[in-house]
């Protein structure tokens, strides 16, 4: 594989045109050995992302087949998830792999001068939380880790929960790519509960029906990518 991974963008690209475009279509079938040739859709896509963040210097998308496409600062690195073909993963110029570190806060736990409209964060605000659940008791692990369990998205309150994949195959997400999709869970008990479920391609957290804030107080926690 080519280690040809990252391309640094100009100071003004909060946005791309279409010599931007060109220039990250070209670079990406460089870098993968031509296993990634990024569609009109992917490049719109990438455009649309570029745009939705243009306050964020952090940020990652899949851009599918399991390719990783990562914003940090001024560079784009592309890789591949672990395990979806023989051959060892892409590795980031910046000697990160793939896979996804997160740290999991309190709004009492973020330091005073952390700007989080700079940050690759998400808040979920949750309502009713297992009892004594606090923060330190959360844990982000991959589906393959707790498959056992089930989920009940927010649109399906009231009915029966459904095993996490039989969730992901209804949200579209590559076979191949669902034991590596990440889950936010609670372990403040003898087992597992799943608080929320990330849709990478969607770049959001789908909370729990049973936990989804409705009214009064909300429990606000944030996942920032490390």
């Amino acid at each position: 594989m080519s280690t040809e991974s990252v391309l640094l963008l100009s100071d003004d690209s909060d946005t791309i045109n279409v010599v931007h475009q060109e220039a990250i279509h070209l670079w990406a079938a460089r870098s993968t050995n031509r296993e990634l040739i990024l569609s009109y859709d992917q490049m719109q896509r990438i455009k649309q992302q570029f745009e939705t963040f243009s306050t964020k210097l952090q940020w990652t998308l899949d851009v599918g087949d399991c390719w990783i496409l990562q914003r940090n600062g001024r560079a784009l690195s592309i890789s591949k998830r672990k395990g979806t073909d023989g051959d060892e993963p892409i590795e980031q110029a910046t000697g990160n792999e793939a896979s996804l570190a997160w740290e999991i806060l309190s709004m009492n736990d973020l330091p005073i001068n952390l700007d989080l409209s700079k940050e690759a964060s998400y808040n979920l605000n949750f309502g009713n939380l297992p009892p004594a659940t606090n923060v330190s008791e959360m844990t982000i692990k991959q589906v393959k880790d707790v498959n056992s369990l089930t989920f009940t998205p927010p649109w399906r309150k009231g009915r029966s929960a459904v095993k996490i994949k039989e969730f992901l195959r209804g949200q579209k997400v590559p076979l191949h790519c669902r034991d590596d999709s990440l889950v936010l869970c609670c372990s403040n008990g003898p087992l597992d509960s799943v608080l929320a479920i990330y849709l990478e391609e969607k770049d959001t957290w789908i909370i729990h029906a049973d936990f989804v804030h409705e009214k009064g107080d909300a429990v606000t926690v944030i996942l920032k990518r490390i």
